[in-house]
């Protein structure tokens, strides 16, 4: 522990951190695990040359310990360094799962909603400019007094007897003449307001038309963003799972090696 950071020791250890202190530890006793295996080694040839096929027996059975244990040692070694791979890969995958979700945020949906307040923001500036004019163009519209032949022909009577002298005649001619012109302007202003009526409905309706026409072209425009970040989610995921399965067989055959040797 001489040889350990002190400011890992109180952080309590990650398994980055543990992988590292026993490779230290591991290239440290090295030299001596590999000179006693030697020595052994040595010493049992030495016992076969002369006979002693007990004591080399018992070196071999040394030297198949200590391999053994040197093997579950790297085993242990790798199986940390292992986790400590498979955790910056989890760790890597959820920072690109929240920069997507930013970046989405930030020049994706924020964007589009910018632009659908754009788009409601002039249908509304030009349905309220339309619905001026309309209005205006109304008021504008003058009454023009266009009286049907038997209106005129009473008016023509009527001037005819006052030149006559028919006054009395004349007085009753222009009276019927005043209750014709009444009731034709009476029919005139009925229509014209029927007239103006369907007018104006026909205008409410196209404008009621075309904000259905574009609440519908929102709806695709949101939909269509949806499915462009389930998608990019789906490519993310992907490649998060073959990142996963790569590394769990790099992990397998590191694993296969190093054991390989204790098996047999």
């Amino acid at each position: 522990q001489d040889f350990l950071p002190r400011a890992a020791l109180a952080a309590g250890g990650c398994c980055q951190w543990l992988w590292k202190a026993m490779s230290l530890l591991d290239g440290l006793l090295a030299g001596n695990a590999g000179d006693l295996g030697r020595i052994l080694g040595e010493h049992q040839r030495q016992c076969e040359a002369k006979g002693d096929y007990g004591e080399a027996e018992l070196a071999r059975r040394r030297l198949d310990r200590m391999k053994q244990q040197a093997r579950a040692k790297e085993l242990e070694v790798l199986a940390l360094q292992q986790q400590s791979e498979a955790h910056d890969l989890q760790r890597g995958m959820h920072q690109q799962v929240n920069d997507f979700a930013t970046d989405d945020t930030k020049f994706g949906r924020d964007g589009l909603d910018n632009m659908i307040r754009q788009l409601k923001t002039q249908l509304a500036e030009r349905q309220s400019m339309e619905l001026q004019q309309f209005a205006s163009k109304a008021v504008a519209e003058k009454y023009s007094a266009k009286w049907p032949p038997q209106v005129l022909d009473m008016m023509w009577r009527a001037d005819c007897l006052g030149k006559q002298g028919r006054y009395k005649e004349a007085r009753e001619m222009q009276r019927k003449v005043d209750q014709a012109k009444a009731a034709e302007e009476n029919r005139r202003r009925q229509a014209d307001a029927a007239q103006m009526s369907r007018r104006r409905s026909n205008f409410e309706d196209r404008q009621r038309s075309e904000a259905a026409a574009l609440d519908m072209r929102i709806a695709g425009l949101l939909a269509e963003c949806s499915r462009e970040q389930h998608r990019n989610q789906e490519v993310l995921q992907k490649r998060w799972h073959n990142a996963s399965q790569n590394l769990h067989f790099a992990h397998s055959v590191s694993a296969r090696n190093v054991a390989g040797p204790m098996q047999k």
